[in-house]
């Protein structure tokens, strides 16, 4: 629904709760092309989770640092989404790698939907305990922001943060 503002939208989330969804740089809200990008790396995120705690890893952190390629013309197709999940905590490698495949492949609605039109991609960095402490004593996590490109054209890429006491 239309604001009233500018370009100020709000919608509501199948949980009931309201989102806001902006075309202005100054204003409120996520751009609707990021909201792609990010519901793809939340989807998936969501199963990772439950796949690792299932499998008793003992995970303290799952980031996803999102890079998106987009045609240069209207309406802006998005051509790439490519996600280095950073895992940490006590986590085999394997393990981890085989939860992100499933989560991506087999579980997430948002891949399913967009895998036919859209090149999806990941890699995995695996940080220990000790990396866990370097990044944020506290809270063991932390958010980078990463860069998406298309040919010429430079857009913010979201970033989503994920801890295993999250629903992502």
């Amino acid at each position: 629904m239309w604001t009233g503002e500018r370009l100020q939208f709000t919608g509501e989330t199948g949980y009931g709760q309201p989102i806001r969804v902006g075309g202005d740089t100054d204003g409120l809200g996520a751009k609707p092309s990021d909201l792609l990008p990010i519901s793809l790396a939340a989807c998936t995120a969501y199963d990772v989770v439950e796949i690792l705690r299932k499998q008793r890893q003992r995970l303290v952190g799952l980031e996803a640092v999102v890079r998106s390629e987009q045609e240069l013309d209207p309406p802006w197709t998005f051509r790439a989404i490519h996600i280095t999940w950073i895992v940490r905590g006590e986590v085999d490698e394997r393990k981890a790698a085989r939860a992100v495949e499933l989560a991506e492949s087999k579980y997430c609605a948002v891949a399913a939907t967009i895998k036919d039109v859209v090149s999806l991609s990941h890699s995995i960095e695996l940080l220990g305990p000790e990396d866990v402490a370097r990044d944020d004593p506290a809270s063991g996590a932390f958010v980078r922001a990463g860069l998406g490109h298309w040919k010429d054209r430079w857009t913010p890429a979201p970033s989503v943060r994920c801890s295993p006491t999250d629903l992502c």
